[in-house]
């Protein structure tokens, strides 16, 4: 949400932090059509990397900061969980 993303920034930006922008990309499952799976999670992950640099654009204006980008694939809850660690 942009409200999270907002107060993340600013307290970031207050505390002299840094600030990480995660966007997870879970698995196509086609296995019977690798080339289709190998386009979908292409497509997934342009789409990302759009959205994130819309994000971290929106991040600077607000606060200068340039947060870090990252894209990982996997279940949306074990990844958030293993970038945390």
């Amino acid at each position: 949400s942009r409200t999270a993303l907002r107060f993340a920034a600013l307290r970031a930006r207050n505390v002299g932090g840094l600030l990480a922008l995660l966007h997870v990309v879970e698995p196509v499952d086609f296995h019977e059509w690798m080339s289709i799976a190998d386009a979908m999670e292409q497509e997934q992950r342009e789409e990302a990397e759009r959205l994130l640099h819309t994000l971290a654009s929106e991040v600077r204006s607000l606060t200068g900061l340039v947060p870090e980008l990252q894209i990982r694939r996997g279940r949306i809850g074990e990844e958030i969980l293993a970038d945390i660690r």
